[in-house]
């Protein structure tokens, strides 16, 4: 039995943090991860008539190429983030807190029991196809600067907008693509480092509203019950207490108050946070964030460059060390 003197919170990361054979080492190493992850393509493939599975781990991509199909990207991510939360719990790391950034909000939810596995892939799936018909394409951009630079050089980021506020030297703006090229260029030449997500929409923005009326009239996307683990919102920074149409709707279109969170959480008690996405963003987050509050101790899961199996059991060994 692991030992712990201080809560587990589980964060799931959203849009962005995908990419081509994330987790294909665990899957081939780890049964009970393999396990799940099977079960959540027949779900996949009966809904798209895809194998997730092939498709993330084919040899034909590789993690240079851009996985931004948002069909796909939707219920892979949600796919990945659900097993490797599943294997933590089964080891007996088990989540007092689930933390989500915007699509990982679901990830969340469905941890909670809140939906199932099945109304979770079934919905992001769903969201996917509308906003591929109803949302013209859009881009994301990742910033690496103060977001106070977005108010004192207002001309610098014309036409965008903040999608996210990640950390004090790091946020997202979402806008035209024509626009970010404008921007990225712009910082580069002002030595600011920034990086393309690999998203077609602009999230988080007026982009989006196109959809709104389509999304807040139509039938419940999301029959969901109260959640048995506590949720926390990164999109309202409160807890979450009830999964209605117009909090997912804010999900997908307020900024994502992430840094806020973990402040605002970090301040009222020291946690283990573990960041349970594919590519350990969020845990680099926190390793600024939390510089500030080092009571508070930041694990990751698997990350884009690999040993997937190694860094799962450095994690167990080292809560097994707690």
């Amino acid at each position: 039995m692991i030992s712990k003197r201080k809560p587990i919170v589980f964060m799931f990361s959203g849009q962005g943090s995908q990419y081509y054979g994330m987790g294909k080492e665990l899957y081939n190493s780890n049964s009970r991860f393999r396990t799940w992850m099977d079960y959540c393509d027949e779900i996949i493939a009966e809904e798209i008539s895809i194998s997730i599975i092939q498709h993330l781990f084919s040899d034909e991509f590789g993690i240079a190429d851009s996985f931004d199909d948002i069909t796909l990207t939707n219920p892979a991510l949600v796919a990945i983030e659900y097993c490797l939360a599943k294997i933590l719990i089964e080891e007996g790391i088990k989540p007092g807190c689930l933390v989500g950034y915007s699509l990982g909000e679901l990830s969340a939810a469905v941890i909670a029991d809140a939906v199932s596995i099945e109304q979770g892939l079934s919905y992001s799936i769903r969201l996917a196809r509308h906003i591929k018909k109803y949302v013209q394409q859009a881009g994301m951009l990742s910033v690496i600067s103060d977001p106070d630079i977005y108010q004192r050089q207002p001309d610098l980021f014309s036409g965008t907008t903040i999608a996210g506020y990640n950390f004090h030297s790091g946020f997202v703006v979402s806008g035209s693509n024509s626009d970010l090229q404008k921007l990225k260029n712009r910082l580069q030449r002002l030595g600011i480092a920034s990086h393309e997500l690999a998203v077609k929409y602009g999230f988080h923005s007026a982009a989006i509203d196109g959809f709104r009326e389509r999304f807040l009239t139509s039938e419940p996307w999301l029959v969901a019950q109260p959640g048995k683990i506590k949720m926390m919102s990164a999109c309202t920074v409160d807890e979450v207490t009830e999964i209605t149409q117009p909090y997912l709707w804010r999900i997908i279109r307020e900024p994502v108050q992430f840094q806020q969170l973990i402040e605002c959480m970090a301040g009222k008690s020291d946690y283990y946070f573990i960041d349970v996405g594919p590519s350990a963003t969020l845990a680099t987050f926190l390793k600024y964030i939390l510089r500030d509050y080092p009571g508070s101790t930041t694990f990751e899961t698997i990350n884009p460059f690999g040993h997937d199996l190694k860094a799962i059991n450095r994690l167990l060994q080292s809560f097994t060390a707690i």
